[in-house]
């Protein structure tokens, strides 16, 4: 078989010729008439290499293309095979051509659709060259199809026009806490991690803080003995499987697990005396009448819910406490406008929690006191044995937050209800976003849709 037109690709030494002794898993290619084969000599490998160039190129009929790397001047660098000089030795009138340098485009179909494209896209181009560029495209989708996919204007992120949906899928959105913490931070990023899942994250953290919640479940069970040698006995049981990488980091984190084990333990006990709820889901379906941009309010259907770690009853009344682990305690500017713990708030007043999964009301005489953050990996000033315990008024919220609970209640289920989510791009905030690859706001996903 012969064509018009061939590229021999990569001739690189040691690729080509490769002589490296090639044997079977059972040497069956040593198998001769009667009589054990002999491998192959180095000689003998160069000429089999050599006839084996020689059929590649004699493919050519007309125009025959081979292209090589050379970046011998590194340690590590690769140079032409040694066939290309044997081919200009014999033919004097052939010479190499070196282009120096990386070059413009890669040398394979993407490289090539990708030039093409943005030849059609570049407003300074020639008309002539751009409606070129767009009749080879649409010759390379319509003819080779199979091949070349990524040359059908179908398959572009950002070409085609964005589509509406006027009827809602649900018309009731089902929103919690860290849904409308992260809806506010960015929309987009919300989206593309908790819809489409577009990221893997560390296990880690999560292992680390479900750890402290397994031993929260049975302190508050009776399960493990109200002792900090029998908690470490369980998680030293759970340790084993946490999954990480450095010996120095499991050590490290598995000492702050103790220390945060000896605050917890301490923080129960003198809370055991209270009537409690664990691990308990508030939910609250209602209606709420948002301000749009334009002025005018919208109704907006939303079933709230939430999981709070314990709800405690006392002669004073109702109050709800999660247990943290995170490295670091909220800034009290910050704690004031929390938006979970002003839900939690919001849920014990006007909605139900489970209690051994069983639906339970509130009693109307008992008052909400409002809601804490037990920070298990931060101590107190005065105690390191003593959790740092940062907690909030039902009214404290809506004093210090600019816009009211239930106002940014109803803007996050908005944007979900409306499907509409604005990428929200700050360079500095931005830096560790797992998804700046898909952002369109960001330079790394401009380089995509543009």
């Amino acid at each position: 078989m012969q064509w018009k037109f061939v590229v021999v690709a990569g001739a690189q030494e040691e690729l080509w010729p490769d002589l490296r002794q090639h044997q079977t898993l059972l040497q069956s290619d040593r198998i001769g008439p009667g009589v054990e084969l002999m491998p192959l000599t180095m000689r003998e490998l160069l000429a089999q290499e050599r006839r084996l160039f020689y059929v590649a190129i004699t493919r050519a009929m007309q125009t025959l293309l081979i292209t090589a790397t050379d970046t011998s001047i590194r340690d590590d660098g690769v140079s032409p095979t040694r066939f290309i000089a044997d081919i200009t030795t014999k033919l004097s009138t052939l010479a190499p051509a070196h282009n120096f340098g990386r070059p413009k485009r890669p040398l394979s179909s993407e490289g090539l659709i990708a030039h093409l494209r943005r030849t059609v896209a570049d407003v300074d181009s020639p008309q002539a060259l751009r409606l070129a560029a767009a009749n080879q495209l649409a010759h390379m989708a319509t003819n080779f199809g199979s091949l070349f996919a990524h040359a059908n204007p179908q398959q572009w992120w950002g070409a085609l026009e964005p589509t509406e949906n006027s009827r809602p899928i649900n018309p009731q959105v089902a929103i919690s806490a860290s849904g409308i913490t992260a809806i506010e931070h960015c929309p987009a990023q919300w989206f593309l991690e908790r819809k489409l899942n577009a990221i893997s994250q560390s296990a880690t953290p999560m292992v680390f803080g479900n750890a402290l919640h397994t031993i929260a479940q049975g302190l508050s069970a009776g399960d493990i003995p109200s002792d900090i040698t029998a908690i470490d006995e369980q998680l030293d049981r759970l340790w084993s499987g946490m999954g990480y990488e450095a010996t120095w980091e499991s050590t490290r984190e598995r000492q702050a697990a103790h220390d945060a084990s000896v605050r917890l333990l301490s923080w129960l006990l003198a809370h055991n005396v209270n009537a409690s709820v664990t691990e308990s889901e508030l939910t609250f379906q209602t209606k709420v009448n948002v301000v749009q941009p334009d002025g005018t309010e919208r109704e907006v259907s939303v079933a709230i819910k939430g999981r709070a770690d314990r709800i405690e009853f006392t002669q004073d009344g109702v109050m709800v406490f999660d247990f943290k682990t995170s490295k670091e305690s909220k800034k009290r500017a910050d704690l004031q406008k929390d938006v979970q713990l002003a839900l939690y708030t919001y849920l014990l007043e006007h909605g139900n929690y489970t209690q051994n999964d069983e639906i339970q009301k509130r009693d109307t005489n008992q008052n909400v006191q409002g809601a804490a953050l037990i920070q298990l990996r931060v101590s107190e000033k005065d105690n390191p044995d003593a959790a740092l315990v940062q907690q909030v008024t039902p009214e404290s919220h809506d004093e210090n937050s600019q816009t009211s609970l239930t106002q940014r209640i109803g803007q996050a289920a908005l944007v979900v209800l409306d499907e509409s989510y604005e990428a929200k791009y700050e360079e500095q905030k931005c830096k560790l976003c797992k998804v700046r690859m898909l952002c369109p706001a960001a330079p790394e996903g401009k380089q995509v849709l543009s």
